[in-house]
């Protein structure tokens, strides 16, 4: 069993997860809020969000789970782009408190 992180490296995950989120945010709005640009830029979403919000743990971890799922729906056709902005808008909210 590992101990948990201690406070000031959560804090700095958290840092690196809001910037990772507006740069994600920021190729998506780049590519016109697009399926096209959502497939390009979903891989790094996955790769840098995953690994973080392990880290962290907990409701971060969850909501980030189902963000990438909704980005899926939205790539392939089934979700809203408005949606996905509005849980990376409501996910950076939660990782600044």
């Amino acid at each position: 069993m590992s101990l948990p992180p201690k406070k000031g490296k959560i804090q700095g995950v958290k840092r690196q997860l809001i910037l990772d989120l507006q740069t994600f945010l920021w190729r998506f709005e780049q590519g016109g809020y697009s399926r096209d640009s959502m497939h390009e830029v979903l891989e790094f979403l996955e790769t840098a969000l995953e690994s973080e919000a392990h880290e962290i743990g907990g409701a971060i971890e969850e909501h980030i789970s189902k963000m990438i799922t909704d980005c899926h729906a939205y790539a392939e056709g089934k979700g809203n782009p408005k949606d996905v902005v509005r849980d990376l808008d409501q996910l950076r909210q939660d990782l600044e408190k």
